[in-house]
């Protein structure tokens, strides 16, 4: 008897958080142009701007070394992936504010004598 009343409360409680679920973030609706934003933001300066190494409390910034290939033979290689990611909390830009969300950027390279040196080349 007490488990089937466990389990039907459970359910019960399934069902209400499901119920109380919303997609309304409350917050302003976008109304404006994607497209703009997008060319007025500038995503290389922005990038450029936010890796660039100051201390902005609305930015959380962290680094990480992955090995390009699986075993010894990477790390012998030295060939690794720089993976940088930078998390925005109200982050102000020419374009708008960037309320919340993340940038990865992630760069092949190699290192040698203690020393990262990305491979290839990227343009704007």
């Amino acid at each position: 008897m007490k488990r089937t009343l466990s389990v039907v409360l459970c359910i019960a409680l399934m069902l209400f958080s499901f119920a109380s679920c919303s997609n309304d973030s409350s917050g302003p609706v976008f109304t404006g142009n994607a497209q703009n934003v997008a060319a007025t933001l500038d995503p290389v300066a922005l990038v450029e701007k936010v890796l660039s190494g100051k201390d902005d409390p609305t930015l959380d910034i962290s680094y990480e070394f992955i090995a390009q290939e699986k075993g010894a033979k990477a790390l012998d290689a030295g060939l690794y992936i720089l993976r940088a990611e930078v998390r925005f909390n109200s982050y102000e830009t020419e374009a708008g504010i960037i309320k919340r969300g993340s940038l990865v950027y992630e760069m092949p390279g190699r290192v040698e004598n203690g020393t990262f040196t990305v491979s290839g080349s990227c343009a704007a």
